[in-house]
């Protein structure tokens, strides 16, 4: 059976503090799911401030029938099938230490405060994996220690890539606030919906963020940039999240459409309405916001499959003179009734989408 051990000098699961205890805690959950031996050591007094997290992670084990073993304020249990370890932060290395000579782990995951002495002093012992939670000083730091891999989320090119790299630079922009200090910035309202972790998912995570969480986010880095405001930059940020929204179309199915020519022949066209959207689109940009609506409604609609879905977007998309006749190829592969190819679209005709 492999063995990971994540190691780092914040807080065990079950105690989340931000993203990256997220993070982690569902790597650590999602490899002994996959049948390895997961020992996670944490310390439960904070690194920033040596404040005592005790009293909080015995209240939530107790809370959920967790039971546990305490001795000399080194503190172990087992969580979701990981086996946990919370130490005084004095301790922290002289446990790792004993872990790397009696577990000998295949790989060691390690990050954030004082991450780059633990990556230098597993790295003779297992194969040493930095995680990157984010791009300061504290998220980079691991670095230094040389560990044989760093590993960063990396998102695909295109639209969400782009709102991504552009939420990046703006908190660049904005001199790098901490996630604290951007969650300190948010209304009371927005608390009740937005925590932390959504911010820091928002800045890492591979998922599109709601509009809300983007809306919020540009409000206060634009706030805080030079030469910005947010009356400039939400325009912008829109834009880019509902481009990014739009990637969530069914995508390549392309339907048999039945239409008729202008001299009343029964022709049948084959369409792909997630391409025709797009090239509308980019010709005409206006029509972004309600083509997302539609796209919700589509959603929450019956319709599952996927060839379904897409005929029914195509008949959407015509009913709201989305997409139009000038919009369809010129050249399409159509077939008659008898199954004869026509190659070329007819000057004009009537298109008629029948949704069972």
């Amino acid at each position: 059976m492999p063995t990971a051990l994540l190691a780092w000098r914040r807080t065990p699961p079950p105690l989340l503090i931000g993203g990256a205890e997220v993070t982690q805690q569902l790597l650590a959950e999602e490899l002994a799911a996959a049948g390895w031996q997961t020992v996670y050591l944490g310390s439960h007094q904070a690194p920033w401030d040596q404040a005592e997290q005790l009293p909080q992670l015995r209240g939530f084990l107790d809370a959920h029938h967790t039971h546990y073993e305490e001795t000399q304020g080194e503190l172990r249990y087992r969580w979701n099938s990981v086996d946990c370890i919370a130490v005084p932060q004095h301790r922290t290395t002289s446990v790792l230490s004993g872990l790397l000579s009696g577990l000998r782990p295949d790989v060691v995951f390690t990050s954030q405060e004082g991450a780059a002495d633990l990556a230098a002093q597993a790295r003779s012992a297992a194969l040493v994996a930095g995680i990157l939670h984010s791009v300061s000083k504290t998220g980079l730091g691991v670095l230094a220690g040389h560990p044989h891999y760093g590993l960063a989320p990396r998102l695909e090119d295109g639209p969400l890539r782009d709102l991504n790299d552009a939420l990046h630079t703006l908190h660049l922009q904005a001199g790098r606030p901490t996630l604290a200090e951007m969650f300190g910035a948010l209304s009371m309202e927005a608390r009740e919906s937005i925590s932390r972790s959504t911010l820091h998912t928002a800045l890492t995570g591979p998922n599109l963020p709601r509009w809300t969480v983007i809306d919020a986010m540009v409000e206060i880095l634009a706030s805080r940039a030079r030469s910005m405001t947010p009356e400039k930059e939400l325009p912008r940020f829109d834009a880019l999240w509902q481009r990014a929204a739009l990637g969530d179309m069914p995508a390549d199915a392309r339907v048999e459409v039945p239409f008729v020519d202008n001299e009343g022949n029964r022709l049948t066209a084959e369409l792909d309405p997630s391409s025709l959207l797009r090239q509308h689109l980019d010709a005409h940009p206006e029509d972004i916001s309600q083509a997302l609506l539609l796209l919700e409604a589509l959603k929450e609609s019956r319709a599952n499959e996927h060839r379904q879905r897409s005929l029914d977007l195509l008949k959407f998309l015509m009913d709201k003179n989305l997409i139009s006749r000038e919009d369809l190829p010129t050249n399409l592969p159509m077939k008659t009734p008898e199954g004869q190819l026509v190659v070329d679209k007819p000057e004009g005709f009537t298109v008629a989408i029948d949704v069972i």
